[in-house]
């Protein structure tokens, strides 16, 4: 199994979370606070011990890296739910481009 390459996957995800969290400014029922718990359970599904990563200019991005290295695992070194986790991260993807969109219509951090 490409444990390397999970590792940084989940690593992106955390990084992720803490620029969603910060976007949340601590309100527990912000859209923004449920994605970034979110985030952080995928991301423990892939690897409980995620490679520190650079942050990136958003959480977007970040989730785009993670399916670049999820993308790169040789099928033969796969984990059997490699798929689902891929699918999660896509869903959380497109929720991230509608709270961006919908944060950047009200002219900032919207919760």
């Amino acid at each position: 199994m490409s444990s390397a390459q999970l590792d940084i996957a989940a690593g992106e995800l955390h990084q992720a979370a803490a620029l969603a969290q910060a976007r949340s400014h601590d309100n527990p029922f912000a859209r923004w606070s449920t994605l970034a718990g979110t985030l952080r359970l995928v991301a423990a599904g892939l690897h409980p011990l995620p490679a520190p990563i650079a942050q990136r200019a958003n959480a977007g991005s970040h989730l785009e890296a993670a399916l670049t290295e999820l993308n790169s695992v040789a099928p033969d070194d796969a984990p059997a739910d490699l798929d689902f986790w891929r699918a999660h991260i896509l869903d959380l993807q497109r929720l991230v481009e509608e709270l961006e969109a919908a944060s950047g219509a009200h002219g900032g951090n919207r919760p």
